[in-house]
């Protein structure tokens, strides 16, 4: 389930709602999987960043729910579904990987 304030079934929320805006970060904290770290703000702790060579599920497709490594991520489009990835996320991704 992806959490956040979502406008629809796919992910993208208020602060992000492009069509390419379909991913959810996995918070290591909380365990859940968020729409944008702007959402998360609402969760009461830091993003727990996932790091990028760690092989966890980190990020989830908000087309297909499909669940990828930051490495199957960064391939650009979800390797289940075929749906493509906002390039723009690139800029945050310090954000949510360490």
């Amino acid at each position: 389930m992806i959490r956040g304030q979502l406008v629809d079934s796919c992910g993208r929320c208020e602060h992000y709602a492009s069509e390419l805006d379909i991913v959810a970060n996995l918070c290591l904290t909380c365990g859940e999987y968020w729409a944008c770290y702007r959402c998360h703000e609402s969760a009461g702790h830091q993003f727990g960043r996932v790091p990028r060579t760690s092989g966890l599920l980190a990020v989830q497709c908000g087309m297909c729910g499909h669940s990828m490594t930051y490495e199957a991520y960064s391939a650009g489009s979800c390797a289940s579904c075929g749906a493509g990835f906002n390039p723009g996320c690139a800029l945050h991704a310090d954000i949510y990987f360490s």
